[in-house]
């Protein structure tokens, strides 16, 4: 592990903003009067790394980490480790009552060529590279992967603390043989070896299954060999060209899958797009006060018919009856024949008025399905459209360390002319338009829910 660059701030002694450039050096050594932070620079690569320091006694507190009356220390390390460059990152703040915890975490694998020179001091946070660990759990696990030892042998051959080299010497000659083979890469001799029992335990597995081949032929001539070869080399042949006779029809039958695992895809997505239309819950009570009034009109029918039939019989009377009330009984059987005419016409005013209802709300509440379902389609459209313009921005994040003449890091092709870099993120656009689309879907599902409201509302004064 080579240091390149350490940013601090609000950490131990260094309350201001602070960075140490490791960059051009091969050697270095920190000098200084006894208090002016050289202990605290090797304790805030451990930090930045380990998440402790040697001289915090191993603890996981990180209260040690804040610089005097600090509410937040943060502490960036950039090293470089088995040829590729990584940055680091921790982030200690205090609550309301006093209690620093690790609130923020990071491990990113830094681009080929990248130079630690380009950044500041601000932001320490900010994305440099592909991320590797975004929480402290995740970096507590990654750094011993990248780095190649664990905290207590990293503190024993790395960054030995005040008056502890003794440890190293003095430690089980188990552990320092660990120790020892981790940072030499010893452990390369094991691999061969286990790959080499792999071989041989490979080579031994062939060679009896050779013998029993040869075991069971040791009998047989060789004309009885070459025969019973050339009697499953002609079996061979047969089944190779009955394969490729059918090849047409399994390539044919894997099209015909393919088609059919698409359309069940699609059927399935619209399913799930039915699924979200829901009829409104007093459709049954309208359909019953529908039939009940049709059921008055035809009433009212029968009514008006039995009306005439009285007024024909009246007017028979009158014509053979010259009984002075008789017209007066026709002028009332009259009168009840528009009065029966006068409610049926009600009638068939509030029928048409409660068919007219019913139809606009169903209208409505299908209109609304509708356009919830194509505004769910767009909302999918555009986080395909994101998911397109995260791969972008990651191509165009690449360019940023292409150089005219020189080999692209990526595919080691040469580079002629390298692509302008865009003004924009791709995911900036992408992402307004996913807002968009989720904006539209939910006033399309306000709409559906202003719908169903409308045709309940109906139900309710059919009802009344």
């Amino acid at each position: 592990m080579r240091p390149l660059r350490l940013d601090m701030r609000g950490f131990a002694a260094f309350r201001e903003a602070t960075t140490v450039d490791f960059t051009d050096t091969d050697f270095f050594a920190l000098i200084g009067p006894t208090g002016a932070g050289k202990s605290t620079v090797l304790d805030a690569m451990c930090f930045a790394l380990y998440g402790t320091a040697p001289r915090w006694s191993g603890g996981k507190s990180v209260a040690h980490a804040l610089a005097p009356s600090a509410n937040e220390a943060a502490v960036r390390l950039v090293f470089e480790a088995a040829g590729v460059r990584y940055a680091v990152t921790r982030v200690v703040r205090r609550d309301g009552k006093g209690r620093a915890a690790t609130r923020a975490a990071a491990l990113q694998a830094l681009s080929p060529g990248f130079d630690p020179s380009s950044l500041d001091n601000e932001g320490l946070l900010g994305e440099l590279g592909e991320a590797l660990a975004g929480t402290p759990a995740e970096l507590d696990a990654a750094v011993p992967e990248v780095v190649g030892l664990p905290y207590d042998q990293f503190i024993k051959c790395v960054v030995l603390p005040q008056g502890e080299f003794a440890a190293f010497l003095h430690s089980r000659p188990a552990e320092r043989q660990e120790i020892l083979v981790r940072l030499l890469g010893l452990d390369v001799y094991e691999k061969v070896r286990e790959r080499a029992s792999a071989l041989v335990t490979e080579a031994n597995a062939k060679l009896a299954a050779n013998e029993q081949v040869l075991a069971e032929l040791e009998h047989a001539s060789s004309d009885e060999a070459v025969a019973d070869a050339d009697e499953i080399l002609r079996v061979i042949g047969e089944i190779s060209d009955a394969v490729e006779a059918k090849l047409p029809e399994l390539t044919q039958a894997q099209e015909e899958s393919a088609r059919l695992a698409s359309a069940m895809g699609e059927a399935d997505r619209r399913l799930s797009l039915l699924s979200l239309v829901r009829a409104p819950k007093d459709v049954a009570s309208l359909a019953q006060a529908a039939h009940e009034a049709a059921a008055r009109v035809a009433d009212a029918a029968i009514a008006v018919g039995s009306a005439e039939e009285r007024e024909e019989k009246l007017r028979a009377q009158l014509d053979g009856v010259g009984d002075p009330a008789a017209p007066a009984r026709l002028l009332d059987a009259y009168g009840e024949r528009l009065k029966v005419q006068e409610q049926l016409s009600t009638l068939d005013t509030e029928l048409a008025k409660v068919r007219k209802v019913h139809d606009k709300a169903q209208q409505g509440l299908r209109q609304a399905a509708e356009g919830v379902e194509a505004a769910t389609v767009g909302v999918a459209e555009a986080q395909g459209a994101l998911q397109a313009a995260q791969t972008a921005d990651r191509a165009a994040w690449l360019r940023r360390d292409l150089k005219a003449g020189h080999a692209c890091p990526v595919c080691e092709q040469h580079v002629e002319v390298v692509p302008p870099l865009p003004r924009e993120r791709a995911m900036t656009a992408a992402q307004r338009a996913l807002d968009q689309a989720e904006a539209v879907a939910l006033a399309k599902r306000e709409a559906h829910a202003a719908a169903d409201r409308q045709a309940r509302e109906a139900d309710r004064r059919l009802a009344t």
